[in-house]
């Protein structure tokens, strides 16, 4: 913890936050979950509840996952 926020100025769950925001962006991308719903696809991600998924999207992408999936498809 203290090297996280020594070196990499973050905490122990903005670090862990970041890699599971990485993973449903990776799970965008994916055709296979193209049928999931956004919710369900933080859940997968390893995110416990809704709001902490959105607020950490949001805090590492500076859009919502639903912006990011519609900007996504939309490409």
């Amino acid at each position: 913890s203290e090297l996280l926020k020594s070196r990499l100025h973050t905490n122990f769950n903005d670090y862990v936050n970041e890699f599971r925001v990485k993973r449903v962006i990776e799970m965008f991308h994916d055709r296979q979950f193209d049928l999931f719903s956004i919710e369900a696809i933080g859940f997968e991600a390893g995110f416990k509840t809704k709001s902490v998924f959105y607020n950490a999207f949001k805090k590492v992408i500076q859009k919502t996952p639903g912006a990011y999936r519609k900007w996504l498809n939309a490409s």
